[in-house]
């Protein structure tokens, strides 16, 4: 990816609701090269929602990684995009629990 080597070549992709600490701990110990942390709703980092700062949480033996944003209005994207550093972005994603509104 990038500059970047990954070994072995596979990654864990962000799963609302599923790939918390645990479970990507689990995945590396199974061969996982790389894994990223649960969806973050831009609306409820934009709320002020302490729940949501600790979906991202990493554990000590990880190394830590931007979390993945998600929504389906740009503005709150654009106005939660700052506030987790190097936050990646995900818009329309097609699952209805995760956006109800597909990208445009």
């Amino acid at each position: 990816i990038g500059p970047l080597e990954v070994w072995p070549p596979v990654v864990l992709a962000p799963m609302a609701g599923v790939t918390n600490a645990p479970f990507r701990q689990l995945c590396r110990q199974r061969g996982a090269g790389i894994s990223v942390s649960e969806l973050v709703n831009s609306r409820a980092l934009v709320a002020g929602s302490d729940k949501s700062w600790l979906l991202p949480a990493f554990s000590p033996a990880e190394p830590t990684r931007p979390p993945p944003l998600y929504g389906s209005d740009p503005a709150t994207l654009g106005a939660a995009a700052p506030l987790p550093p190097s936050a990646c972005l995900a818009r329309g994603a097609p699952g209805r629990w995760v956006s109800p509104c597909s990208a445009r």
